[in-house]
């Protein structure tokens, strides 16, 4: 075992709590002030940033439950659309505050469905090379993400 895994499980228990803790404080905090209009670039952006935050939040709490529960739990599912949610609105704030308003939605777009096709692409190949234990497949979708 390496020693991460060995830390006290006391400890990773605070850890991933707070850690989700501050990302939906984040979302939260985010969500309130994105509600005032203005006129600043950021501002316009700040949704999805937002979003971030919530789901990441939520995904870490996931976690936090299958480290305290079960181990491998039928929730791993729910915590990977919960990390590539979460990560696709990291991109879509990127994306807002690299384009202009005026972009068209398809252009926008493209970049979020070319990352989530190459990484759809990645985990079933890595399926085919690796040939995780079913139990081991989520983990690695999770890693990839």
């Amino acid at each position: 075992m390496n020693p991460i895994t060995e830390f006290h499980p006391g400890y990773l228990v605070l850890i991933n709590f707070l850690h989700g803790l501050v990302f939906f404080s984040l979302g939260i905090s985010l969500a309130l002030v994105s509600r005032q209009a203005s006129e600043f670039r950021f501002a316009a952006a700040i949704r999805p940033l937002a979003l971030f935050g919530l789901l990441y939040g939520a995904y870490e709490w996931v976690s936090l439950f299958q480290l305290v529960i079960e181990p491998v739990s039928r929730l791993s599912w729910l915590s990977l659309l919960l990390l590539v949610s979460a990560l696709m609105m990291l991109l879509t704030f990127a994306l807002a505050l690299l384009l202009d308003q005026q972009t068209s939605r398809w252009y926008k777009l493209g970049p979020l469905l070319l990352m989530l096709l190459v990484w759809l692409i990645t985990v079933w190949v890595m399926r085919f090379i690796i040939s995780p234990l079913p139990g081991q497949f989520w983990g690695v979708a999770d890693t990839l993400a």
